[in-house]
């Protein structure tokens, strides 16, 4: 069985063709509402939204730099928290050894 050039694989033929809701301009038609938009009019709304996805990747790059900041800095500042534990748990080892040295040469 041969497929048809222009056949989709869903076996639909108006895929590539621009989708419009008919029945929305029938009804704004109706109302007195309707006006069929130009190709000026149809690129300029395709170039808005292109700029708008656009604007929209560039901000969710900006968060994912702001994220992995934020993350650097907690990342820093627990070591800094660790360190200063370390710090102070290695003084109190070193006079808990100091106080049982002096323990010793006194007995």
């Amino acid at each position: 069985m041969r497929k048809d050039v222009r056949t989709t694989r869903f076996g639909d033929n108006s895929l590539t063709q621009k989708f419009v809701w008919k029945k929305k301009n029938e009804y704004l038609q109706a109302a007195g509402l309707y006006r069929p938009s130009s190709k000026d009019q149809e690129v300029n709304k395709m170039q808005t939204k292109i700029k708008e996805v656009q604007q929209v990747k560039k901000r969710r790059d900006e968060r994912e730099v702001e994220r992995q900041l934020l993350e650097q800095q907690r990342l820093e500042h627990d070591k800094e928290i660790h360190d200063e534990e370390y710090g102070e748990w290695l003084t109190k080892e070193e006079k808990f050894h100091l106080d049982n040295a002096k323990a010793g040469v006194q007995i």
